[in-house]
C-alpha cells in the first residue's frame, strides 16, 4: 500500500533539522560578513597610509611642506587636504574613507575650516563651539540653500555688536572676527563659505583643510570659497601629527567616532568603547607606523594603561 505523504511526526523532525542547521549556518554567514567587512576596512587604511606617506612625501619635494613638519603632516592634512590631492574633484564621500561597518561617518559637524590668529600666529580656532566660536544660528539664503552662521571673537569680554544666540557660557557675542556663513553640503560633496560681516583690521586668516587661504580678511567680505569636506569613518592620531619622525608601533589612523584622537582626552576611555569605535566585533582596526593593521579590543589601547602606541617615542 502507497503511503500518501508524511505523518506530523516526520514533518516536525524536519523542521526541528531546517531549524537547527539555520541556527548553526546563519549566526556563521554572519560573522563570516563581519569579518569580511572588518578585513575590507583594513585594507582602506593601508591604502590610505601609503597615500598618506606619498603625498606627504611629493608636498616635501614640490617645497609645499616644510623640513621641520611632521612625518604624516599636521593634524588638519586629515582627511580634507589628502582627500584633495587625490581625488581630483570626484565626489568625497570616496569608500576609501570609509569603514564598511561604520555606524555613521562625519563630514557634516565642525567644517575643517581654521580661523588664524593676526595678534598670535599659534592661535588657530576651530570651526566649533569654543569660548572663542559660536555655531549662532541656522539659515536658508533666498536661493534655498541652508547654512549655520558662525560668530568669532577672539577676545572674550569684548562688547557685542550683533544679537546672536548664547553660546558656551556667553549671554552675547561680538563679532569683530567676523560672520562667517557656510552653507550645507551640496550633491558634488562641496560646501562653500561665505564671510557676511567683519570688523576687524587685524592680520588674521582662513585656513581649509589646513592650507592658508585668505588673509586680511576686511577685504574678503561678501566674498565666497568652496571647499571639500571629506566624509570618514578613521580618525587620526593627534600625536603622531605633530612629530618629524615616529616609532613603527605608534598610531597613525583607526575606527574612532571622530575626526582625530585626542589620547590626552578626558572622555578618551568612553570614546574608545563606543560601538562607532569597536565596530567590528567589539574591535577596533588601528593602522600603525609600521603600515600594520590589526583589530584590537579597546582595552590594550587605552592611554592611562598603555601610553606608548600613542606616542613617537613609542616602545
Amino acid at each position: 500500500m502507497k503511503r500518501k505523504g508524511f505523518s506530523l511526526t516526520e514533518l516536525l523532525i524536519v523542521i526541528a533539522i531546517i531549524g537547527l542547521l539555520v541556527s548553526i549556518v546563519v549566526p556563521a554567514t554572519a560573522r563570516y560578513a563581519a569579518v569580511a567587512r572588518r578585513v575590507v576596512c583594513a585594507s582602506n587604511l593601508s591604502h590610505l597610509m601609503k597615500l598618506i606617506v606619498a603625498t606627504q612625501s611629493s608636498r616635501r619635494q614640490s617645497g609645499l611642506a616644510q623640513f621641520a613638519e611632521p612625518l604624516f603632516a599636521k593634524k588638519e592634512f586629515w582627511p580634507g587636504q589628502l582627500a584633495a590631492e587625490i581625488m581630483h574633484g570626484k565626489h568625497e564621500s570616496n569608500p576609501l574613507f570609509l569603514c564598511p561597518d561604520g555606524i555613521s561617518a562625519f563630514g557634516n559637524g565642525a567644517p575643517p575650516l581654521l580661523y588664524r590668529s593676526g595678534i598670535d600666529p599659534n592661535k588657530f580656532i576651530p570651526f566649533d563651539a569654543t569660548e572663542f566660536l559660536c555655531a549662532s544660528r541656522r539659515g536658508v539664503s533666498a536661493s534655498g540653500e541652508s547654512y549655520t552662521e558662525y560668530v568669532i571673537e577672539e577676545n572674550p569680554g569684548v562688547q557685542s555688536k550683533w544679537d546672536h544666540s548664547p553660546c558656551c557660557g556667553q549671554p552675547s557675542w561680538s563679532t569683530n572676527d567676523g560672520i562667517w556663513r557656510i552653507y550645507d553640503r551640496a550633491e558634488d560633496g562641496m560646501r562653500t563659505v561665505e564671510l557676511i560681516y567683519y570688523e576687524c583690521y587685524w592680520p588674521n586668516e582662513l585656513w581649509v583643510n589646513g592650507e592658508f587661504h585668505w588673509k586680511n580678511l576686511a577685504s574678503h567680505v561678501n566674498e565666497v570659497l568652496k571647499f571639500r569636506d571629506v566624509i570618514t569613518n578613521y580618525g587620526y592620531n593627534v600625536m603622531a601629527s605633530e612629530a618629524p619622525t615616529v616609532s613603527p608601533d605608534t598610531i597613525v589612523l583607526m575606527d574612532f567616532n571622530y575626526l582625530y584622537v585626542d589620547a590626552q582626552a578626558e572622555d578618551i576611555t568612553l570614546d574608545l568603547n563606543d560601538l562607532d569605535t569597536a565596530r567590528h566585533l567589539g574591535k577596533i582596526n588601528v593602522l600603525y607606523a609600521s603600515g600594520a593593521v590589526k583589530a584590537i579590543g579597546p582595552a590594550s589601547i587605552y592611554p592611562e594603561l598603555n601610553p606608548g602606541p600613542w606616542t613617537p617615542e613609542a616602545d
